[in-house]
């Protein structure tokens, strides 16, 4: 016979975490962005100098991990309607409480 997991009690119950620990882990758990996170802490990168202070990350990694972060609320994506194109990432009021 295999036991089932616990059901959630108390505050997290209806958001499916068991802790805030699980519900952290979900919005910051990719392989870049806790380093995304760090690297725009300060002011606002472009993508390209963001791929530039992680060379190992490719570039449809890094799109899909700060899609998912600005997803989450934690990071700004402004977009500039020049030639050539370009887009700042900065942290929201939340990504600063948290980075």
């Amino acid at each position: 016979m295999i036991d089932s997991l616990p059901l959630p009690k108390g505050k997290y119950a209806r958001t499916g975490y068991v802790s805030p620990i699980d519900a952290a882990l979900e919005v910051i758990g990719g392989k870049y962005k806790v380093a995304i996170l760090y690297h725009i802490r300060e002011s606002a990168l472009r993508f390209g100098e963001l791929h530039h202070l992680m060379p190992l990350a490719t570039k449809r990694i890094l799109t899909k991990q700060l899609r998912e972060l600005e997803r989450d609320g934690m990071i700004n994506r402004k977009i500039f309607r020049q030639v050539p194109p370009r887009v700042d990432y900065s942290l929201t009021k939340e990504g600063k409480s948290k980075a």
